[in-house]
């Protein structure tokens, strides 16, 4: 009797049109021809988990990224001990795409909050697919790297606000 994997690749088995239009809706994949999008369907592998289940946990190791099929996601982290919610994701928000570029232990952890499905991509399938199309690798570390710098600005207007309100405070 043949074991399920915990993660199947959509191109070893017949892909749904449900996923090609979660990953075209993806703001990752913004401006992607079809066949650029068929491509990226070639490397996505989906996984189901059960409400509470960790998707990854902060300070293992980054593998890749994930868009949200269906359910929701809450990222989390730790700070002085207590847990704080950093975000709270619905379908089709990625995370966790900081893990296609480097090998950096994952900085918060991502929960389902309900029955979800993802839709992953990991780095190796990533890089191979850098390498044996440029074009479309380039574009998409490029929409990764604008991605990931709006993150960061918001980040830091963040920490902006929440210094100037201790300083208020003193």
């Amino acid at each position: 009797m043949k074991q399920e994997s915990l993660w199947t690749n959509t191109f070893f088995k017949k892909s749904t049109n449900e996923t090609f239009e979660v990953i075209k809706n993806t703001p990752l994949f913004e401006g992607l021809s079809n066949r650029e999008l068929k491509e990226i369907e070639k490397l996505v592998h989906q996984r189901q988990y059960t409400k509470g289940e960790n998707i990854f946990q902060e300070e293992e190791p980054g593998m890749g990224m994930y868009i949200i099929k269906s359910g929701k996601v809450k990222i989390i982290t730790k700070v002085n001990g207590n847990e704080s919610e950093l975000a709270q994701l619905s379908v089709g928000d990625l995370f966790g795409e900081l893990a296609l570029l480097d090998e950096f232990p994952r900085s918060a952890t991502a929960v389902a909050v309900e029955k979800t499905e993802v839709i992953a991509i990991f780095r190796p399938d990533f890089f191979d697919l850098m390498q044996r199309n440029t074009g479309l690798g380039l574009k998409i570390a490029l929409k990764l790297a604008q991605m990931i710098g709006i993150r960061l600005r918001v980040a830091n207007n963040r920490l902006k606000e929440m210094e100037a309100k201790e300083i208020r405070s003193e």
